[in-house]
């Protein structure tokens, strides 16, 4: 006899993860939906999913950014967000465009959006 397990991430919010100082990881499973703005970088765990409820549209502060090193779940009904209309990402612009600065694991960059963006890692 053999039994598989499986890891169900028992925490589950709503529009709660904004990147703010202290709010900046997803634990367990949270679900975007409607108007959401990520005000820092928000990371997604593993372990962890985010679920993006169709139609919604996301706005990332300018420098900021969505790391997901666990799962996501945009849009599709099989993973269990509901579906329902096209996703928007909208970025900021930087108070300064032509503002230098350090990005990571770059040198010196004159792009003053360096680091911005989504960054899905694969596991």
């Amino acid at each position: 006899m053999s039994a598989a397990i499986t890891f169900v991430p028992t925490v589950s919010a709503n529009n709660e993860t904004d990147g703010s100082p202290g709010n900046n990881v997803v634990n367990g499973v949270e679900t975007w939906s409607g108007s959401h703005t990520l005000v820092g970088n928000v990371t997604v765990p593993p372990g962890a999913m985010l679920k993006i409820t169709g139609g919604t549209s996301i706005t990332l502060a300018a420098g900021s950014a969505l790391i997901v090193n666990g799962a996501i779940c945009a849009g599709e009904s099989s993973c269990g967000a509901t579906e329902g209309g096209t996703i928007g990402f909208n970025w900021q612009a930087p108070a300064d465009e032509t503002q230098s600065t350090w990005c990571e694991d770059l040198e010196f960059s004159w792009d003053a959006s360096c680091g911005e963006g989504i960054i899905l890692n694969g596991y």
